[in-house]
């Protein structure tokens, strides 16, 4: 009736087995609590605080009674110190978030994305290459680029059907 009691009374007396079954008691509440939140080694941090308190704890006379005391005790203390952990990582979280923000707001994710893009199409003519920055990057129609190149819309076409292909099988898509 008393087993989880018993657990504790024995891990005082400096039993580590005791230990190990009075965690894996509480790991679904873990578990349950990691799926909603912001720190990335919450199992750890709950596991932590659960050893602090067995170590702290004074068994009352209540709690000798029925399991269910002792257990509240401890799940109510787990919950606390979730709620603090996540406090806190959410507001490193939202810090993350806007920062990632920032970057791409002033350019920073789009220059990486143009260095890939000149990567990709380093392999192409010359002709080709301009064709593509200008429908992709600079979001031009191929009239325009026709007109801008003094050559036809087909001949715009087809140069970049042709690039496209050999893209493609460059990458096997």
């Amino acid at each position: 009736m008393n087993e989880l009691c018993n657990l504790i009374n024995l891990y005082k007396n400096g039993n580590s087995e005791s230990l190990v079954k009075i965690i894996d008691k509480f790991k679904p509440i873990i578990y349950k609590l990691e799926r909603y939140s912001y720190c990335e080694d919450l199992e750890n941090e709950l596991i932590l605080s659960i050893i602090i308190l067995l170590d702290e704890i004074q068994i009352k006379e209540e709690f000798l009674k029925e399991d269910k005391y002792v257990f509240s005790y401890i799940y109510k203390s787990i919950r606390n110190k979730y709620l603090k952990l996540n406090k806190r990582d959410y507001k490193i979280y939202i810090k993350e978030i806007s920062s990632d923000n920032f970057l791409e707001y002033n350019g920073y994710n789009y220059m990486n994305s143009n260095i890939m893009f000149y990567d990709i199409i380093k392999n192409l003519t010359d002709t080709e290459k301009n064709i593509i920055i200008k429908i992709y990057l600079d979001n031009l129609s191929e009239a325009d680029i026709a007109r801008e190149m003094n050559i036809s819309r087909q001949a715009i076409n087809k140069q970049h059907k042709k690039a496209l292909n050999k893209l493609r099988k460059v990458f096997d898509i």
